[in-house]
């Protein structure tokens, strides 16, 4: 049986089915395609109709066509220009790209109705026409074939009949919709169905899922359509037009509340929603535990939730033997890493699109500057509903250089457009957001990072750990637990303690962690003949241990999104000398539950230091104030459910 298949240019629907017909063995004699741009000319100029596209219907829907179109486009030119083996892919974006392997003869028109379309039509003299995304097709085109005119449409015809059947669908929140394989007739839309399946809507559906999966579907029936017109067992069956509904483009405010009516249905469904957050590595760090436990609560609260995570490596220390140990669903992206590298970058893209597409989570919840580019972009492209990002602080100083932090300001500008809401851990990091203009403030959400109260809530024999660590019993000890890199300004630490030493040679120095620099650092403390005076410990799991022991707890930070080991410190009642950045002055009230120096300043530091040691009163009632104000604000439990509330707010609309 010889085909003539009609469609348009520049959508992947076409090439899908005609695809779906080859391997099926089919006899495609030709191709007649409409093309597309012709609708531009009939409109106005290119720029009339996009403008005409906005006014009618949004932005999203606009700019949604527009990347499709440049995705297409170039994906057909590189192919050409480099030959297919080189660009080749599974699935073809377009006609155009699919008759570049296949030999199939092709011909391009003005019109499928016009004359120029039935002069070729009639050459080929097809037994046969198949039709998908095309409209009407006129009396003088379907009547040449000897069985007629079969088009695909994505709707349970009769209902949903002419434009748009998915996100009608979707807009009147039905539980199912289809597609259907029918005769072409005078009457759009309405001729005798051959086969209709049904396709359940589930409540993580939106158009994208929606449209893919009802075109896989419509590229699977069609060739058993074509097998019954081939074997004479059709029984085509008349449309019951009391049934019939019919649609045309959906307005520009129909568009826009869209989306609301998806979260209603996803927040009235009654399985789990399912979330997955994405970070670039599981090492111990404050963004990674805040991570973790936001995980394991959301967990708690009946949420079905995986972890995806770059490979964790160097000498910080992990928690991915945590995560694994508390049957967390894990799953490693290889390419995920922090530093910027566009093959491993378009690599962990690609995984975790397919990943996301796989599990088809509800919510998309990205950790960390890296992970929330690629981690935002995947998501939006596989069409979650709902996407949140922390950066966790920021890394637009003190991180990198001059043209890499520019980079990362203007990437994050961009990839703010792609979630929902952007959680900052204070008030002052989101208003360093607001400075340099990522987003507007509405799209800014303050939720604090918790700690488990409990684990930093019990006394320890301080004489033994003292002991342990080889400290004279008498000496003041002043600690950090700090991953040791320059962005924790640990080296000003480092460089305070000869000053402290000179007028209190009974402290010691305890620094708690591991990093780059603590070679660095080790050799810096002999040269400064202080050796006697200071103890690296390396990693430790028993960090509120090494805390208790601490008298005053430093933190030199250079940039700091929070600072959990504050919180952590202050629920063990120590008082702190802090670094005045980002959002550090939140949690380590000046005068108040401790003192706050400038950063990159090793006699701040040491001053800050000084005079807690020798106003010990006052040490002991900041400690005693630092130990409230944690106790109020910082649990895990009160940031869980902070964050469970904004899932909710945001699936509501």
């Amino acid at each position: 049986m010889k085909i003539v298949f009609l469609t348009r240019t520049g959508r992947p629907s076409g090439a899908l089915v005609v695809k779906s017909l080859l391997d099926a063995g089919k006899n495609i004699s030709g191709i007649v395609a409409e093309e597309r741009g012709q609708l531009l000319k009939k409109n106005g100029s290119k720029f009339s109709l996009l403008a005409d596209s906005f006014k009618k219907h949004g932005f999203s829907f606009t700019k949604d066509r527009v990347l499709e179109f440049i995705n297409i486009k170039f994906h057909y030119i590189l192919r050409k220009l480099f030959g297919s083996k080189v660009f080749c892919s599974k699935k073809y974006l377009s006609i155009e790209e699919l008759v570049l392997d296949k030999k199939i003869p092709f011909f391009l028109v003005n019109d499928h109705n016009g004359r120029e379309s039935e002069d070729i039509i009639r050459k080929l003299d097809p037994d046969l026409i198949v039709l998908t995304n095309t409209r009407l097709i006129k009396k003088n085109i379907f009547q040449i074939p000897k069985y007629g005119c079969l088009n695909l449409h994505g709707s349970l015809l009769p209902k949903y009949a002419g434009l748009d059947s998915s996100f009608w669908a979707l807009f009147n929140k039905e539980n199912e919709t289809g597609v259907t394989v029918h005769f072409v007739n005078e009457e759009l839309d309405r001729g005798d169905i051959l086969i209709q399946k049904k396709i359940t809507i589930w409540p993580f559906d939106n158009e994208k899922t929606l449209y893919r999966r009802s075109l896989a579907l419509g590229a699977e029936i069609l060739p058993e359509a074509v097998t019954q017109i081939e074997s004479n067992n059709q029984k085509p069956v008349k449309q019951d037009l009391n049934l019939a509904t019919k649609f045309s483009w959906p307005t520009k405010t129909q568009r826009k509340l869209l989306p609301k009516t998806i979260k209603e249905r996803l927040r009235d469904s009654k399985r789990p929603i399912r979330v997955l957050h994405v970070i670039t590595r599981l090492i111990k760090g404050g963004a990674q535990e805040n991570t973790l436990l936001t995980v394991l609560g959301l967990r708690e609260k009946g949420y079905q939730v995986m972890l995806a995570s770059g490979p964790t490596y160097g000498p910080e220390g992990e928690i991915a033997t945590v995560v694994r140990r508390q049957n967390i669903e894990l799953a490693i992206i290889p390419g995920l890493v922090r530093q910027v590298n566009p093959k491993k970058d378009l690599a962990s893209l690609i995984k975790l699109y397919l990943l996301i597409r796989k599990y088809r989570f509800d919510i998309v919840h990205t950790h960390t500057s890296k992970a929330g580019i690629v981690g935002r972009l995947a998501a939006k492209l596989a069409g979650v509903p709902i996407i949140v990002h922390t950066p966790h602080g920021h890394v637009f100083h003190s991180y990198f250089g001059g043209v890499e932090s520019r980079l990362y300001r203007f990437l994050e500008m961009i990839f703010s457009c792609f979630c929902d809401k952007i959680i900052t851990l204070t008030d002052n990091c989101k208003n360093e957001h607001l400075q340099f203009k990522i987003a507007p403030a509405k799209k800014f959400v303050t939720i604090p990072s918790g700690v488990k109260v409990e684990e930093f809530s019990g006394s320890f024999d301080n004489n033994d750990i003292k002991r342990e660590l080889g400290i004279s019993l008498e000496r003041k000890v002043i600690g950090t637990v700090a991953r040791i890199e320059p962005i924790k300004g640990v080296s000003f630490f480092v460089e305070a303690m000869p000053q402290v030493l000179e007028k209190f040679s009974n402290s010691h120095f305890l620094l708690v962690g591991d990093g780059s620099q603590r070679d660095f650092l080790q050799k810096r403390v002999k040269e400064l003949g202080i050796s006697d005076n200071v103890t690296f410990t390396g990693i430790r799991q028993d960090v509120s241990r090494m805390i208790s022991v601490m008298d005053i707890f430093v933190l030199s930070s250079l940039n700091e999104g929070m600072g959990r080991v504050l919180v952590e410190a202050g629920l063990m009642g120590k008082p702190s000398v802090a670094t005045n950045v980002s959002g550090i002055p939140e949690l380590v009230k000046n005068g108040k539950s401790g003192i706050l120096v400038e950063p990159s300043s090793s006699s701040e530091l040491s001053k800050g230091i000084m005079y807690l040691l020798a106003h010990p009163e006052k040490a002991k009632l900041f400690g005693e104030n630092a130990k409230k104000i944690m106790n109020e604000d910082f649990s895990a439990q009160k940031m869980v459910d902070k964050i469970d509330n904004l899932y909710k707010k945001l699936m509501k609309g």
